[in-house]
């Protein structure tokens, strides 16, 4: 590796000759120094989208094989269960057994979405943010609790966005739907505060909630894939959060995740790189 003249380390191909006289002895040596960054960067990539593979899969056939394995066994329950006309046993048991496939169902679902994120393109077409907060909320209205939630609204950018909306959709879906799922419903007064803003010709989306937060022991693993912190809320399959970050990063911004000065419940946010100005012609706000 050496220092490039603008201060930035930059990774190299050095070849060297040595050049001697007509009597063999060594007169100088021949540098030749290739700037291999990009090539560094590119094997380095897919070095990491390897291990993440290897780890997906892993933890893919781990999740699966429990409850397939339980499956033949749960069933064989429920037949002895009619057999001897224990019909109320055998209806919790195929009830239990039903919540068992509904989880799988997700998983399953969860990890094509997952697929879909990594290898669907999509074109880049302008999109009113606001729009499509006000449909994903009234998509998610049926959700347990949503009603008792106070949701506000500050949206201080004012026009439409360069992007990617089927991408951008997953991560304003997964942002409202977690802050409706993890709110703490011992509070009088759960809230959620939807944000937009722009700085330094960055777009910032941003949720704001009092739920319940996640604990500063694994904040370095939330966008992590398979991992769930509040089980008893919601069960959840652990991959929301990790697609998210993969939408963030094909689309060219990064999220990040972060507490309120009070310390109580969550700030999601997601930062995309913006013209200074909208499709529409107008400066954004």
């Amino acid at each position: 590796r050496y220092f490039h003249k603008d201060g930035q380390l930059i990774w190299v191909k050095l070849t060297v000759s040595l050049v001697r006289d007509d009597d063999d002895q060594p007169l100088y040596f021949i540098s030749q120094i290739q700037d291999i960054s990009e090539q560094k960067k590119a094997s380095q990539a897919l070095l990491s989208a390897k291990q993440e593979m290897e780890e997906f899969s892993y933890r893919i056939t781990h999740d699966l094989r429990s409850p397939l394995s339980s499956m033949d066994y749960v069933m064989s329950m429920i037949a002895n269960c009619i057999e001897d006309e224990e019909y109320q046993k055998a209806l919790s048991t195929a009830k239990a057994a039903q919540t068992g496939i509904t989880k799988l169902s997700d998983l399953v679902t969860s990890v094509l979405d997952v697929s879909k994120i990594k290898l669907q393109d999509e074109p880049v077409q302008s999109v009113d943010v606001s729009d499509m907060v006000y449909n994903a909320l009234g998509a998610l209205s049926h959700m347990k609790d949503f009603v008792r939630l106070d949701i506000e609204t500050y949206f201080d950018y004012i026009g439409e966005i360069n992007t990617k909306p089927l991408k951008f959709m997953q991560i304003v879906d997964n942002f409202l739907s977690n802050a409706i799922k993890y709110q703490d419903t011992t509070r009088a007064n759960s809230f959620i505060k939807i944000s937009t803003y722009s700085a330094n010709n960055v777009f910032v989306f941003e949720v704001y909630d009092n739920g319940l937060g996640v604990d500063e022991q694994y904040r370095d693993k939330l966008f992590n894939m398979f991992e769930r912190f509040h089980p008893k809320a919601s069960y959840g399959t652990g991959l929301g959060l990790y697609m998210v970050k993969k939408s963030a990063e094909m689309l060219g911004g990064n999220v990040s995740y972060s507490t309120p000065d009070c310390a109580v419940g969550s700030i999601f946010r997601v930062s995309l790189p913006l013209n200074k100005r909208s499709l529409d012609g107008t400066i954004a706000r």
